[in-house]
This record gives C-alpha cells, sequence and structure tokens, in this order.
C-alpha cells in the first residue's frame, strides 16, 4: 500500500512507476532537486519520458546506469527498485539519511517502509524491544547503525544501496554511495569560499523551486537566517512566511532576534508558543509518530510549529546539517582550541570571538581539557555521548558500565580508523552520531502534517564541499561556521552575525516534572522503575530525575522511552 505527498508532478507522478515493459518498478520517497538536469541527460540519450516527475528520472537513470545512478541524485532520497530482470530488490537511501527506509525480513519475506508503525502493523505481531539497541539510545540517544528499537526491523544505512534476490529475499549485496569524483577546492580558500557560496545558492534555488506554497523555520541563528536571505535575494517581490517557536513565549531570548530578522527580511511571521500546556498537550503524539524516541525533547516543538507551518504550505525549509558539516557547535570549537594549543598556558591563545562564544562554557573546557591529554578526538566524542560511560553514575552496575563503554569504544574506533584527520573524525561523527536524530525529527514531525520538509544544506555537494574544507577555515576569525559566516556576510543580517553564541533555551522538562502537575507527568516512569533498573543495571528512572543541568536530557531519555514502550505496546 502507498500514499504519496505530491509535490512534484501531482497527476505524472502516480507510484509505483513502472518501466515501459513492466519489468521494473519504482517507489520514492522524497525530492530530487537536479532531476530537470538529469532529465535533459536521459532525454538526450534516448529515453522517452512520460511524465515530468522525479520519480520517473529515477526510473530511468536505473534502467540507464544501474545501481550506480543514486551517485548522481541531489537531493533526499528513499528508493525500492523492484527489477525483474536482474532478479533483484534493490533498497536505497540517501547519503546523509534525510530520508527514513526500514525493512523487515523473515519467513513470510521482505517488507519495506517508510515508517516502522507500517512494518509493525503489517506483520501483525505484537512488538518487541531490542535491548541492545537501549543501550545505544542511552549513550548516544539515538540508534545508530542498521537497528532500530523494534526487534526484527532494520533500517538502510544512510549513503547505501542494499540489493535482495528477488525469489529468496535473502541479502546478495551492500554497497556505499560514493562521493563525487570532482576536484574540489581544498588548498585556496578564496577559491573554497567561492565554491561555498556557488554551490549553497544553487541548491536553495533548486529547492525552492516548487509549484506549491512554501514557508521557512526562522529561529535567531544563522542557518535559518541564510536560508532566508538567500531566498530574498533570489525572489526580492514574494511574500515569505516563515515560522518559529518560542519557549515560553516572548521572554524567550530568541524572540528579539527572530524578530528583527522578520523586519528586515519583510516576512509574515508566525510564532508558536511552546509552554506547558502545549509540550504536554502533544508529547504522546510526537512520540508515536516518531517511531521510536530520540533524546532532544525539542521534537515536542517542532510537531508544534509544524503543524502551524501545515496551515500555510506543502513545503518548509529549514537550515539542519550546517552545524554538523560546518562545526557550529562549542564542542567541535573547544576540540579545534584544544588541537591547535590555544587553550594552554603560553600556547598562541583565544581570539576575542573565541571568548565570546565560549563564555559561560568554562567547566565544560575543563572537562575536555582533562581528557584532551590523552587524544583530542577522544575528548570530543565524549562530548557527543549523551550519557556519558566513562563517568558512569555511582550506583551502576558493573556489567551495565562495561556495556555502555564496549559500544562507546567500539563506535569512537570505528570512526577514527575511518578518519585521517580531527577535521574528518569531527564531520564523521557529526553526520553518524547527531545529525540522524535531528533529521528524524524534522521528517516526522513534518510527515506528520502533510508537509515536506526541504534541508537544501543537506546535500551531496554541500557534504563534498564541506569535507574539502581546512579545518582553521571553519574557525574563520575564531567563529564556530566561520567560512558560512564570511561567506554569507552580505546576505545574513549584521544583528545575527554580531551574535557571538548559541543563545540557550532549553525546554524546562526537569521544572515541568518537579511542578504541581507531576504525579500525571510520571506516571509511565513509575510503574517502570523496576524495568528500567533490569536494563540498565542502575535505578535509571532515580538518576534521570535527580538530574537538574538545564541541558541535561536524562529526564527525557527516561520519560520518552517509557512513552515509547505504552504507546506501542512493546514487550520487553
Amino acid at each position: 500500500m502507498f500514499w504519496r505527498l505530491s509535490i512534484v508532478d501531482q497527476a505524472g507522478g502516480k507510484q509505483p512507476m513502472m518501466s515501459a515493459d513492466g519489468a521494473v518498478a519504482v517507489l520514492f520517497n522524497g525530492e530530487i532537486y537536479n532531476y530537470r538536469a538529469l532529465r535533459s541527460e536521459l532525454a538526450t540519450r534516448g529515453y522517452a519520458f512520460r511524465s515530468s516527475s522525479d520519480t520517473e528520472v529515477i526510473l530511468a537513470a536505473y534502467e540507464t546506469w544501474g545501481r550506480e545512478c543514486f551517485e548522481r541524485l541531489e537531493g533526499m532520497f528513499a528508493v525500492c527498485v523492484i527489477d525483474e530482470r536482474a532478479n533483484r530488490i534493490v533498497l536505497a537511501r540517501d547519503r546523509l539519511g534525510v530520508k527514513p527506509l526500514y525493512f523487515q525480513r523473515d519467513a513470510a519475506g521482505l517488507r519495506v517502509a517508510s515508517e516502522q508503525k507500517a512494518l509493525l502493523a503489517w506483520s501483525g505481531a505484537s512488538p518487541q524491544i531490542d535491548r541492545g539497541s537501549v543501550l545505544r539510545y542511552l549513550v548516544f540517544q539515538t540508534i545508530l547503525g542498521t537497528r532500530t528499537l523494534f526487534r526484527g526491523v532494520a533500517k538502510v544505512p544512510a549513503g547505501h544501496v542494499l540489493e535482495f534476490d528477488f525469489h529468496t529475499r535473502l541479502l546478495v549485496g551492500a554497497h556505499r554511495i560514493a562521493p563525487t569524483r570532482t576536484q574540489l577546492p581544498g588548498h585556496d580558500y578564496d577559491e573554497y569560499a567561492e565554491a561555498v557560496r556557488q554551490c549553497v545558492t544553487e541548491h536553495v534555488r533548486l529547492a525552492l523551486d516548487t509549484e506549491h506554497p512554501w514557508c521557512m523555520h526562522l529561529s535567531g541563528g544563522l542557518d535559518s537566517n541564510l536560508l532566508l536571505g538567500l531566498a530574498r535575494r533570489l525572489d526580492p517581490a514574494r511574500e515569505i512566511v516563515c515560522v518559529s517557536s518560542l519557549v515560553g513565549g516572548e521572554t524567550d531570548p530568541e524572540w528579539p532576534l527572530i524578530r528583527e530578522s522578520a523586519e528586515r527580511q519583510r516576512v509574515r511571521l508566525r510564532v508558536a508558543t511552546i509552554d506547558e500546556a502545549a509540550f504536554f498537550g502533544v508529547l504522546d503524539e510526537a512520540i508515536f509518530y516518531l517511531d521510536e524516541p530520540v533524546g532532544d525533547p525539542g521534537v515536542v516543538a517542532q510537531f508544534i510549529v509544524d503543524r502551524m507551518a501545515a496551515e500555510e504550505s506543502k513545503v518548509v525549509f529549514s537550515g539542519q546539517g550546517a552545524d554538523e558539516m560546518f562545526f557550529g557547535y562549542v564542542r567541535n570549537l573547544a576540540a579545534y582550541l584544544l588541537a591547535i594549543g590555544a587553550l594552554r598556558p603560553g600556547g598562541p591563545g583565544l581570539h576575542e570571538n573565541a571568548r565570546e562564544f565560549l563564555r559561560g562554557w568554562e567547566g565544560f573546557l575543563d572537562a575536555m581539557m582533562a581528557t584532551g591529554d590523552a587524544s583530542v578526538e577522544f575528548a570530543y566524542f565524549r562530548k557527543l555521548c549523551r550519557f556519558d560511560p566513562f563517568a558512569p553514575a555511582d550506583d551502576a552496575s558493573p556489567e551495565f558500565v562495561d556495556g555502555l563503554r564496549e559500544l562507546a569504544l567500539e563506535t569512537y574506533l570505528e570512526l577514527l580508523a575511518q578518519s585521517d584527520s580531527l577535521h574528518d573524525f569531527m564531520l564523521r561523527a557529526e553526520t553518524r552520531i547527531q545529525l540522524p536524530a535531528l533529521l528524524q525529527m524534522e521528517d516526522r514531525a513534518s510527515m506528520r502534517y502533510s508537509l515536506e520538509a526541504r534541508v537544501p544544506l543537506c546535500t551531496t555537494s554541500v557534504l563534498d564541499l564541506a569535507s574539502a574544507a581546512q579545518l582553521d577555515w571553519k574557525f574563520r576569525d575564531g567563529c564556530p561556521k566561520g567560512v558560512l559566516r564570511d561567506v554569507f556576510r552580505d546576505v545574513v543580517p549584521e544583528h545575527v552575525l554580531r551574535r557571538k553564541a548559541k543563545v540557550g533555551r532549553p525546554i524546562p522538562l526537569g521544572a515541568w516534572l518537579r511542578g504541581a502537575r507531576a504525579d500525571a507527568y510520571l506516571e509511565p516512569l513509575r510503574d517502570k522503575k523496576e524495568l528500567f533498573a533490569e536494563l540498565t543495571g542502575m535505578d535509571f528512572v532515580g538518576y534521570a530525575l535527580g538530574r537538574r543541568g538545564p541541558y541535561d536530557r536524562s529526564a527525557w531519555a527516561a520519560l520518552s522511552l517509557a512513552k515509547w514502550i505504552d504507546l506501542y505496546r512493546v514487550s520487553v
């Protein structure tokens, strides 16, 4: 069964789409931004198109180039090809994993879906938890690799093509989608900066190419303002609608920045207030539509603001990916400064901008410096672990701690073996650990409201350019995402460029869980206290609820997992 959110060629893009002889069928979820260029190339090769849809471009590309066709696609995609000629079922997912793709294999055959809940409904069996994935969730608060929290449900890894035998349904091939083969600028900064300008601008232009109304997420940060500035430059007369969320209303420190951006760029702004009632009012819905929990309570705000966006348009634009590919986090800046010795006495010292970005993070820096004596990569990696297995709770059992450490070290050593520099290590870690959870949030929240979320910074070409950068370019003038700030300073408003830190506005979940309605909110946790103790080897519920830091997500990790077990009636 197939449901399609029609964006490109609503009438002609119906799926499954069949080849002329009926031997090849394509199912596709996503958007191919360069489909017009590919269509022209394929037409010159003699392919006779029957529609103007990007789905048929994928079909034609597959018939022409086979599985190598996926290297040519710019955009976000999850594709299933049934190829009777080659006796293959082919599953493919874009290199950054913007679009999800799951499969389930058992005696009944091979089932494929964009949502895990579809596979569960199809099988009809009572869902069971994958206990090994619980450890992955607690450490990284996302599920890495091919596993999921549902036992027996697997995901196609980002940037991979899997091939199954058509008759036996056995996996017969797994291939990584190769990066582009074009020469990338990596030695001269000015040449590199110009390549970034052209690439990002072109991908925003391609993403804006839609016959449907669209709107944009807007915060006070660099990424959304960069997209908005380019959209305004590309279409000066257009009425642009932006959607934003404010934690607690206009007392949110983001509000003055958002308001000024909206006024400067002449946009119509809609704002959703994230308060206690709004948060818990949509909590169950968010956890259900996520398929499996992620480690950020901000996902609930994502559902609220996307529901509002769907009232305005069919397409919404987001700046996801810039922080991960161009290093916008304090942990990235701290690792860089640690690597060049700027945090040590007698070192080259800190740029004034770096001092401003690091203000208030002294404890964070001290912890990284203590670990960084052994390895900068390891010090940085520990900051990606939401539950640090190398500094466990006092009551954690040795078996539990050993399991967490083994998992963390396995991931760390795998990344280290694949990397040839600190820059390469951080880029792999950010795009494989941090980014998947953010993209899961983006996709599930938007799809819940039949809204297509486009992320023009999460494309193959942008990733390849990010890979080609020298590390110090990403911290130009002491600033995270320094190259983006430099290249687009004529597009991003000055008040955003002056901002020297991410304005903290965490969801105050801990305060709400200690407030007047705490008993009702905590009920799912109370009846699972023993279960969580069994799964983790410690009083994880007590540990999570005892954490008080504004950025600590332990309470959310426990609550969302408990809610997920209840909503899906998962056997544990």
